[in-house]
């Protein structure tokens, strides 16, 4: 089992620009989502208003985003994550961040 200074949950912009700024910090993270990078980017048509972008499609500015990310060599997973659970003598409230960038669908996530 691998351990991490901290898991980013969602990789949307939010959650890439994360991963960069962890990498950057010479920290150990995994980057999980449950589908294509880029979350809700990948839905939106034009994107017309993005800093050093005059227009470019959802999808396009994602797989650019991503990119950044893999350019990097970010560690990135494809999964579901169901919920968050502390492993053998827990006494503390949090030992490891967790950075939730799972973008603007509610998802509550049970801890244990």
């Amino acid at each position: 089992m691998e351990i991490y200074d901290s898991i980013i949950i969602g990789a949307g912009p939010a959650g890439m620009s994360a991963s960069i700024y962890l990498k950057r910090s010479n920290l150990s993270f995994l980057l999980l989502d449950k589908s294509t990078p880029g979350g809700k980017l990948n839905e939106i048509g034009l994107v017309d208003n993005y800093l050093g972008f005059k227009n470019i499609d959802g999808p396009s500015l994602a797989y650019e985003m991503f990119e950044h990310v893999r350019n990097l060599n970010i560690k990135y997973k494809i999964v579901t994550v169901q919920d968050i659970s502390c492993v053998g003598k827990c006494s503390l409230t949090v030992a490891l961040p967790i950075i939730s960038a799972m973008g603007i669908e509610c998802s509550i996530l049970p801890t244990a």
